[in-house]
């Protein structure tokens, strides 16, 4: 079977134009490697996105999403794309479910969380160290330390910052990248602090050896180093 479209991606974009292609009859596949709503599912609250006043939280969104897509009866399917292959009248696509054929490809790849960048990252990974929030073990009281100067590092120390001891935002440029709504709510959050770093080497000290330094040597609950880096996905 030669599909007429396959998106690769199920968040905002992949969604957006899924349901749009659907509606006019194309029926498209929706390939996605891992879960409904990408990098959203993190987000403490979206005040960008037309139709919510309030703002609306990452997580409540994406319910929307899912919900708009089983109205439409879009397929999505777990599945990895490694592979696109241009042929004579479309493409052919390797996934870790086998090969799709199809006449267009729609890339809303978005992106990806990227790693810190510090000594011994690779054996502390899934037990301290995390990219997604989602990912982190849920513990009231506990204390983050999130590396990312930008608004998604931010905007996570907000979301932590509600049933967490402490949260600490450190970061290697010269000053926060975030917009500057979101450096006044965390300033303005008593339980978090930020601090800059010119080397990740040093933060990885101070987590990992109980080298308290940002939180003045007083850690509570059990301690968690979250990156909110990223990069677009290729």
């Amino acid at each position: 079977m030669v599909r007429d479209v396959v998106i690769v991606g199920a968040g905002p974009a992949g969604i957006s134009a899924a349901v749009y292609l659907q509606r006019i009859g194309l029926e498209p596949l929706v390939l996605e490697k891992d879960r409904i709503g990408g990098l959203l599912l993190n987000a403490n609250l979206v005040e960008n996105y037309p139709g919510f006043p309030d703002g609306i939280t990452g997580e409540d969104l994406v319910d929307l999403f899912k919900k708009q897509l089983e109205r439409w009866k879009v397929e999505v399917k777990q599945s990895e794309v490694s592979k696109i292959v241009p042929m004579n009248h479309g493409f052919n696509l390797v996934t870790s479910d086998g090969e799709v054929e199809t006449k267009t490809v729609v890339l809303a790849t978005g992106t990806r969380p990227t790693k810190a960048g510090i000594s011994g990252e690779n054996g502390y990974e899934g037990e301290r160290l995390f990219y997604e929030i989602r990912d982190l073990p849920k513990e009231d009281g506990a204390e983050y330390v999130i590396i990312g100067s930008g608004d998604a590092a931010f905007d996570y120390a907000m979301n932590l910052s509600r049933d967490a001891g402490k949260v600490g935002i450190v970061y290697r440029s010269s000053e926060p990248k975030c917009i500057s709504l979101l450096l006044e709510r965390v300033k303005e959050t008593p339980n978090i602090i930020s601090a800059l770093f010119l080397s990740l080497t040093l933060v990885a000290l101070f987590l990992f050896l109980n080298n308290n330094l940002l939180f003045g040597g007083s850690i509570n609950g059990a301690m968690y180093l979250l990156s909110a880096l990223a990069q677009a996905q290729a």
